[in-house]
């Protein structure tokens, strides 16, 4: 019987708080603004990925890779990955920031210090391309920095990066080793 009652309760009210909810609630033209904007927004970035564009290696230590990412076609991020036995490093730049003088910098926990270093060349943007340096730690007391002209050249379909006046897929570094352990040190790259 309570059921009964309350149901013909709710029936009866029903168009009562429909009217109300009708009348207080007021759809205007926001949402589908803002749903819109969105639909924008995850189309620039879809449109815009990542493009890895070369690894990144240091022997009997771990990898990595250089990547862009590319908004409209114009690179606009640098971002260093690197992976070794102490976890992931990740660190990004825009390109502006880059150009105004902030450079990626890799250290590493048990030697401190600045061991790895991309900044940007002497002239950083030219035509369709950016210059870039690598410079590498090969000495702590005193600190002493070896430097390599690094050039990524092309378009988000095909970046290439140029180092040594040839087609680099491969940055591989080789560590300074002192009592079978890494001295924080590099001493040779190779571009492949």
């Amino acid at each position: 019987m309570k059921s009964n009652l309350f149901m013909m309760i709710f029936t009866l009210s029903l168009p009562l708080i429909l009217a109300h909810a009708n009348e207080s609630c007021v759809v205007n033209d926001v949402i589908p603004s803002n749903v819109t904007n969105l639909t924008k927004d995850l189309g620039k970035i879809s449109s815009g990925l990542y493009k890895d564009i070369t690894k990144f290696k240091v022997e009997l230590d771990g990898e990595g890779k250089l990547s862009v990412f590319y908004e409209n076609g114009e690179p606009k991020i640098l971002k260093f990955t690197y992976r070794n036995k102490n976890g992931l490093t990740v660190i990004q730049r825009t390109f502006d920031e880059i150009e105004q003088g902030k450079k990626i910098a890799y250290e590493n926990d048990k030697k401190p210090g600045e061991s790895i270093i991309f900044e940007k060349g002497s002239s950083f943007k030219t035509n369709n391309s950016f210059n870039f340096k690598l410079s590498i730690r090969t000495s702590i007391k005193p600190v002493k920095y070896e430097s390599y002209p690094i050039e990524l050249k092309g378009n988000e379909q095909s970046p290439l990066v140029i180092a040594n006046r040839k087609q680099c897929k491969v940055i591989a570094l080789s560590p300074g080793v002192s009592f079978l352990s890494w001295d924080g040190t590099f001493k040779k790259v190779d571009f492949k």
